[in-house]
């Protein structure tokens, strides 16, 4: 099974300082598609919460790292605030993709 991982901003509580950003980590398992659906199944979540100053793909692996062992890692995916993951998901490869 191919190993991928994506990352959600999502609101919260502590949104109210907005100097920080919640991000969702979701690995362990794969995308799978049924229809023009798009559906992430199985695996662990965690979060982290990263000041937006400091937001990078460097930054987004260090606290990945905190979670998991980034050397298992093939992609790496955001997703677009409002999106659909057949439509928003981003693969992330350098600070421009962020």
């Amino acid at each position: 099974m191919e190993f991928v991982l994506f990352f959600l901003p999502f609101l919260g509580l502590r949104m109210l300082n907005l100097n920080i950003i919640c991000i969702r980590f979701h690995f362990g398992d794969s995308f799978e598609t049924e229809g023009a659906n798009m559906y992430y199944l199985g695996g662990d979540i965690a979060e982290s919460w990263i000041d937006v100053d400091k937001l990078s793909y460097f930054e987004i692996n260090g606290h990945l790292e905190d979670h998991y062992r980034t050397d298992h890692v093939i992609r790496l995916y955001w997703l677009k605030r409002h999106m659909y993951m057949m439509l928003g998901l981003v693969l992330l490869v350098d600070d421009a993709s962020c």
